[in-house]
């Protein structure tokens, strides 16, 4: 079912939410044409309407792009996530962001977690205001199915945290003969370890390039 407007996203998370959120609706409320929130008895979502995953990504941080294996984010106004990550909360229920796809699938991940993971790694750009440009191979996948490619970065992520030491997945799943690796929604903890994980990620391609230039000295002589 394709989803065309707030309304339908909306009409998306609505009928989802008891299956898949385990929550009952109480309230929802309309911010602009692409952002809404709903109230259950434990949570508050924001719920953004993603009219067109952006691939531009690539173009605009190109390195980080490199190094992640990925090159498709959402755009999300940073004044409406620090709206939300401030929102009147008094029982002290879980704040999360739900992104709904056009074509049905739902995506989530904590307000703070965005927050830190964007400013922490400076993927910050200027569109019509300022907006964070969050990839979308860290979001954790409520309803729909990765695609390959998905599986694949993945899986090339989670070898290189297995390289470098670190905890990042919860299960293993064999999908076309490979590893799905599905990462875990991260706290704010995991901002350093991304960025060891791309340390980590340079120090050994600068260590391979040392070792080619090195063997092909050795061939000259």
């Amino acid at each position: 079912m394709r989803v065309k407007t707030l309304k339908g996203a909306f009409l998306t998370v609505n009928r989802v939410a008891k299956k898949v959120l385990k929550e009952k609706i109480r309230e929802t409320k309309i911010l602009d044409e692409e952002n809404g929130i709903f109230y259950t008895d434990y949570s508050i979502f924001l719920v953004h309407f993603v009219k067109t995953v952006d691939k531009t990504f690539k173009m605009a941080f190109p390195e980080i792009a490199r190094q992640i294996f990925w090159d498709e984010g959402i755009k999300i106004n940073k004044k409406v996530i620090f709206r939300f990550a401030r929102i009147k909360n008094d029982d002290k229920k879980k704040l999360s962001i739900l992104f709904v796809l056009n074509n049905g699938d739902i995506l989530q991940i904590s307000p703070l977690s965005l927050i830190s993971f964007c400013e922490g790694t400076n993927l910050i750009i200027e569109d019509g205001g300022v907006h964070y440009f969050f990839p979308t191979i860290f979001l954790t996948r409520l309803v729909g199915n990765p695609a390959k490619n998905e599986l694949i970065a993945k899986n090339k992520l989670s070898l290189v945290a297995q390289i470098n030491g670190l905890e990042m997945v919860d299960e293993v799943e064999e999908v076309d003969e490979l590893t799905a690796v599905p990462i875990r929604d991260f706290d704010i903890d995991w901002v350093g370890e991304f960025l060891r994980i791309l340390k980590g990620i340079d120090m050994r391609l600068e260590a391979i390039e040392k070792q080619l230039k090195e063997r092909r000295n050795n061939e000259k002589n």
